[in-house]
């Protein structure tokens, strides 16, 4: 039995770590018939301007079995803010991902009409706090990424209206605690990644009430034993994330006998 709760426990991180890490962008799938028939009525189709302009830019585009562009994935290369304009002739995209390139608060500008927008990777940018007015608008989003950005906390204010979002990474931002109650209305998280980021004891007492939380990344986060506390309400939390926090095996203990089934790494 051990040996099988172990292996579950390895899939599990394995596919936690992978979500927390800007997961890569997935080809889409063809649905069965009649939800294609009915696809083909609702879905509108893309600007085939904006299609054709960004071929020709360095990026990668992923289509349906319609043709429709459903993904697009702009990693280490030279892409301005202006080309992101292009992006509002795609009204099917459902997921996106910027890394590693020039682009800014002014860009983010240009997704905010995406609304059938669900995964959102946004990481090693220069976006900031001012940025996320934009994102606020993109209320059918699942999964938003905002690693290692200039993101300091109180843009997430413009989150509170992201009702339906399941994972939340805000890894290697410099968050500290107070704006973390920005995140008590998003009742519907999953996993969330604060890794790397000030938050301390105090900050997780507005975690509490996220009760669907399965996942949560503490690393290297200035938390104790008494931090440890606020989380006892989190009966679905199945794994912690704890090293290079400031927790002792006592702590640990009492947390791992308040939720049963947790499995906690430090």
């Amino acid at each position: 039995m051990k040996t099988k709760l172990c292996l579950w426990l390895i899939l599990a991180v394995t596919c936690a770590a992978n979500t927390l890490a800007s997961e890569p962008v997935a080809n889409a799938q063809v649905a069965t018939t009649a939800a294609a028939a009915s696809n083909a009525q609702e879905s509108p189709s893309d600007d085939p301007h904006a299609v054709a302009t960004l071929e020709s830019l360095p990026l990668r585009l992923v289509r349906d079995y319609r043709g429709l562009v459903r993904s697009v994935e702009i990693t280490k290369r030279e892409i301005s803010d202006a080309d992101l304009v292009h992006l509002k002739g795609l009204p099917n995209l459902e997921s996106l991902k910027i890394g590693e390139c020039p682009v800014t608060d002014a860009g983010l500008a240009h997704l905010a009409g995406l609304t059938q927008l669900r995964r959102l990777y946004l990481y090693d940018l220069a976006v900031t706090d001012a940025g996320l007015v934009h994102l606020g608008k993109l209320t059918n989003l699942e999964v938003l990424a905002l690693e290692n950005t200039k993101v300091t906390g109180p843009g997430l204010e413009h989150l509170e209206k992201l009702t339906r979002l399941r994972v939340l990474n805000l890894g290697r931002c410099q968050i500290g605690n107070e704006p973390l109650a920005h995140l008590e209305p998003l009742v519907s998280l999953e996993t969330l990644g604060l890794q790397k980021t000030k938050v301390t004891d105090a900050g997780l007492a507005h975690l509490a009430g996220l009760r669907e939380v399965r996942v949560m990344n503490l690393n290297e986060c200035n938390v104790t034993d008494q931090g440890l506390e606020h989380l006892r309400p989190l009966e679905d939390l199945r794994i912690l994330w704890l090293k290079k926090c400031s927790v002792t095996r006592n702590g640990v203990k009492r947390l791992d006998k308040a939720i049963p089934g947790l499995a906690i790494f430090r």
